[in-house]
């Protein structure tokens, strides 16, 4: 982005885009974790608004102002328009996609069947991914507001309520995913939500999926053939994500 920070803003900052994460689109997220998640939200609003009006007086050759030169000829975007474009792409890159990519090598491991066929054949990458995220889906549950007064299958819906979307079960629905607890990185993934649908679909779609596979890559380009997970080392969070916070693999020959 170019936002130049000393370490301990830098620290603030990734750690604010961490909490928005877990304090607002978690549904069993304590009222402090919330509480701290709009702190964090305000804090980086401010800095990118901070940010965006030093680039409009002076720009600079880095991302965040080839976002600002972008809306510029439209009427209908303004500097807001950027802070929500810049905090999709930071909660792609950052809490979610590394926990996608800690269950994605975790459940490989756990399918050798699997991941020896992408070891043999590195072109399934982008479609393994996908069902990687399918398998497991991260953010599994997404809050929408609803516009109007409705009912669906009995349950009133009243304007304004909240209403937490499961895409984990939708993944995992077997009218579009037969077998859909089986992992089969050579499955049609053209239907999975991991990234949303439609007007909702995640812009940061190519950013996770270019990290996810770097990584990814690299880790199947280092690990010898012999490498397994220490299963029983396995770390969680706790709370309702679970997610990993260590991931050992023994790598010795």
């Amino acid at each position: 982005m170019g936002i130049k920070l000393d370490a301990s803003n830098e620290t603030k900052f990734r750690l604010a885009a961490t909490s928005i994460v877990t304090g607002l689109f978690n549904p069993s997220a304590t009222e402090t974790m919330r509480t701290q998640a709009i702190s964090s939200a305000v804090y980086l609003k401010d800095l990118l608004l901070t940010e965006i009006a030093q680039r409009k007086c002076k720009p600079t050759p880095d991302l965040l102002t080839e976002f600002i030169q972008a809306i510029d000829s439209r009427a209908d975007c303004d500097a807001m328009d950027v802070v929500k474009l810049v905090l999709v792409l930071i909660f792609s890159a950052s809490d979610t996609t590394v926990y996608s990519t800690l269950y994605a090598i975790k459940d490989l491991f756990e399918h050798p069947q699997q991941l020896q066929l992408l070891k043999s054949d590195r072109s399934l990458m982008q479609n393994a991914l996908k069902e990687l995220l399918r398998f497991h889906t991260s953010g599994s549950f997404f809050p929408k507001y609803a516009t109007q007064d409705t009912e669906y299958l009995g349950q009133k819906i009243n304007r304004g309520d909240a209403v937490f979307i499961s895409i984990a079960s939708a993944n995992k629905d077997e009218s579009m995913f037969p077998n859909a607890e089986i992992l089969d990185i050579t499955r049609d993934t053209n239907n999975t939500l991991s990234f949303g649908h439609g007007v909702n679909y995640c812009l940061g779609t190519q950013l996770a999926l270019t990290v996810m596979s770097s990584i990814m890559n690299k880790l199947l380009n280092y690990l010898p053939a012999e490498a397994h997970l220490i299963t029983k080392e396995i770390k969680f969070e706790t709370g309702s994500r679970r997610a990993i916070i260590s991931l050992p693999i023994n790598t010795y020959l």
